[in-house]
């Protein structure tokens, strides 16, 4: 029995002594765990130290720089970020960049690539110019890897560049400007003739006083008139009237700028100049009625030592006044061009002395004269108008007509001419005219006496009851193929020689290239207007209830705009904005556009972007500046409560009213997922009743006036 007792203590010992062994390595376990907090404690210390130290440096950077995931949403931006984004960062975290800021289409280049795996350079650098807040950045992009080398984010700088950008657009002009005077100075120095001589000068003077327009008129030796030479930034359909248009010394701005020697600026009587001046002058309203919308003219006389050789004439759509250090250019220039213009002169009179006769002499002037016009411009008919109005310089004649072959009627078209009683656009058989034999086999027709014929076809009979006794016809070929005849008759038998049939062979030649070439613009501009019309057909395919909108928009925009009295360039570019107007919503979702109820707030947002959107797109091509704008402003109202500027009244451009007025009445006029077509009385009624407030009053009654007088107009876009 004590032997067992003996065990059970030694057991129990034994057990104790394990007990306090296990009690000292918990101490000891306890001691270390603490050592190991104390050191976890002072490492949190040092990271959080950092991380406010790095956070610190991030935010100190002033350019915006943020960071994004893989899926292209912000995890990181730093404080300038946030500044120019205008949100707070709870706004643009885990949000898409590019729907943030900068605001885009698309997210940058350098993401595109990299989600493709086309790039693999560490470093990347795009520029991109913010419109709405004018500023230029210069984007450098870092992607970021793991230790296996896959992208996991990227980081983007947006270096502000604007100010460097600026310099370099001053640079430019500075050095496009010291370019322009050299070529002047080198015209003046080294070229004789006149044509290329006011050529340099015109298009130099345009550039360097930034003119819409600048016409170039040289003096007629021995006559009191200034001749036209050379246009810039005319519109094609005003070369003509430039062209055959002589400015006589008496009008009075000229011979206010002639007798003083001095740079005269005109204003048109509407234009606030805002400025006070002793001597208001007004813009001619009759010699230059043909080129309306002006609303400052520049007269700058080339005075020579003697006299004035010359004269440019400026042209600015708003009002101009002329920096004192680009005016001490003119004049330093004023009178280079003017000694220049002497001596091409007389280069030119010794030139002419040489040739013997003096009809020959005016021959080369005119043919100079209507190559020129031929040559440079891109309208057909302008083509034939021109030629036809000079021909008679060339050759002596009291009837000129031309006539273009339409094959599949078996038709001549009668397109220009004088001296005779016919319509333009009469129509003449090919049976019942001789004309009809210069289509198979060219040659020309030359009657010295149509009274001495023995058969007569209908025409040529016309032509002989009406006086005329000689005529003669040469083909115009285009491209190979006889196009027109060109025409010329007298009332005297007998009067035309062999160097006049030469004469209008040349002549025809050059009409036929002339010709030609308006075939190959015509066919450009009909691809390049359907180009658009299939761009407007995607945007309103986009839903079944915006089916033919713009086309429709366009149709009345066009009916307005004719109304109001716009000119063939307007409504062109009034055309291609009607068709165009909703191209901002090829970025706006389907379901939007197809809802069946009304819009929340979210998607009235949305939908109202639609105008920005659009002007972005077109803004970039040159020949859509204005175009852009009209776009971008068709939502503003009247009263200055629209989007997405809140413009009022005139602040918002006509074009842009008159897409407002069209567009409404068309949606109105239509059926909608949310409501049926409200018919079109109440969309007449809802146009009255908003008009002054939503529309411009002037263009609803417009509109009012061509619907009431017809309802079903739908003009040809």
């Amino acid at each position: 029995m004590s032997d067992d007792k003996d065990t059970i203590i030694e057991e129990l010992r034994a057990e104790l002594d394990k007990a306090k062994k296990r009690e000292q390595e918990y101490a000891e376990n306890r001691k270390a765990m603490l050592y190991m907090l104390e050191d976890l404690n002072e490492s949190a210390q040092l990271i959080e130290s950092a991380k406010n130290a790095w956070e610190a440096t991030f935010d100190a950077i002033t350019d915006p720089l943020f960071m994004h995931d893989m899926d292209l949403n912000i995890i990181r931006a730093n404080m300038a970020y946030m500044e120019y984004s205008g949100k707070s960062f709870q706004d643009i975290m885990g949000k898409p960049y590019y729907t943030i800021f900068p605001l885009m289409e698309s997210p940058f280049e350098s993401c595109l690539n990299a989600m493709k795996k086309e790039e693999e350079e560490e470093k990347k650098e795009e520029e991109i110019t913010i419109s709405s807040i004018k500023k230029t950045f210069r984007v450098m992009s870092y992607p970021v890897k793991d230790t296996g080398g896959r992208l996991i984010y990227s980081v983007h700088i947006l270096e502000d560049i604007t100010a460097a950008k600026d310099f370099e657009a001053r640079l430019k002009e500075e050095i496009s400007t010291t370019t322009d005077l050299l070529s002047i100075a080198e015209a003046t120095a080294s070229i004789k003739d006149i044509d290329k001589l006011m050529s340099s000068v015109v298009k130099s003077a345009a550039r360097i006083l930034k003119a819409d327009i600048c016409l170039g008129y040289v003096r007629s030796h021995g006559k009191e008139e200034f001749m036209p030479y050379y246009a810039e930034g005319l519109p094609a359909a005003r070369l003509s009237l430039f062209r055959t248009r002589t400015l006589p010394e008496t009008e009075w701005f000229l011979s206010e700028a002639i007798n003083n020697k001095e740079i005269l600026i005109a204003h048109a009587p509407f234009v606030d100049s805002g400025k006070t001046i002793v001597k208001r002058i007004y813009l001619p309203d009759f010699f230059f009625s043909w080129l309306p919308g002006m609303g400052s003219m520049l007269v700058i006389p080339l005075a020579g030592r003697a006299w004035v050789n010359g004269v440019l004439i400026l042209f600015y759509k708003d009002t101009r006044y002329i920096p004192e250090k680009d005016e001490k250019v003119i004049k330093g220039v004023m009178h280079q061009v003017s000694t220049a213009l002497e001596e091409a002169r007389l280069y030119r009179e010794s030139v002419d002395k040489a040739v013997e006769l003096s009809h020959k002499i005016e021959t080369v002037k005119v043919m100079r004269e209507i190559d020129r016009n031929v040559l440079s411009t891109l309208n057909s008919d302008e083509v034939l108008e021109t030629v036809v109005s000079l021909v008679r310089r060339l050759i002596p004649c009291d009837r000129a007509t031309v006539a273009v072959a339409d094959r599949e009627q078996g038709v001549f078209i009668y397109k220009a001419g004088f001296g005779i009683d016919m319509p333009k656009g009469t129509l003449v058989e090919f049976s019942k005219t001789s004309a009809a034999d210069l289509l198979s086999g060219g040659g020309v027709e030359f009657m010295p006496d149509l009274s001495t014929e023995e058969v007569l076809l209908q025409l040529e009979k016309r032509f002989l009851d009406n006086g005329f006794l000689s005529h003669i016809r040469v083909p115009i070929v285009a491209k190979g193929e006889v196009a027109a005849v060109l025409s010329i008759g007298s009332k005297k038998a007998g009067i035309f020689k062999r160097d006049d049939l030469a004469t209008l062979e040349n002549l025809a030649n050059q009409i036929g290239i002339a010709l030609e070439n308006t075939r190959l613009f015509t066919d450009l501009q009909e691809l390049f207007l359907n180009i658009v019309k299939v761009l407007s057909n995607t945007i309103d395919t986009k839903s079944r209830w915006t089916m033919g909108h713009s086309e429709r928009v366009t149709n009345y925009a066009i009916a307005i705009g004719k109304e109001i009295g716009f000119d063939d360039k307007t409504l062109d570019d009034l055309r291609i904005a009607g068709l165009l107007h909703d191209i901002g919503k090829i970025g706006t979702y389907d379901v939007i556009l197809d809802k069946p109820g009304r819009l929340d707030d979210e998607e009235r947002k949305m939908v109202m972007k639609h105008p920005g959107r659009g002007a972005e797109l077109l803004e970039p091509i040159k020949q859509f500046k204005d175009i852009s704008r009209w776009v971008k402003y068709h939502h503003e109202w009247y009263d200055g409560r629209g989007y997405p500027e809140g413009l009022k009244g005139d602040e918002i451009p006509l074009q842009s009213r008159v897409l407002a007025v069209a567009d409404t009445f068309d949606s109105m006029t239509a059926e909608r997922p949310y409501r049926p077509t409200p018919g079109w009385d109440r969309a007449l009624d809802e146009l009255k009743k908003f008009s002054g407030t939503q529309f411009d009053p002037q263009v609803a009654e417009v509109f009012l006036r061509v619907i009431k007088r017809d309802k079903n107009v739908q003009p040809a876009c």
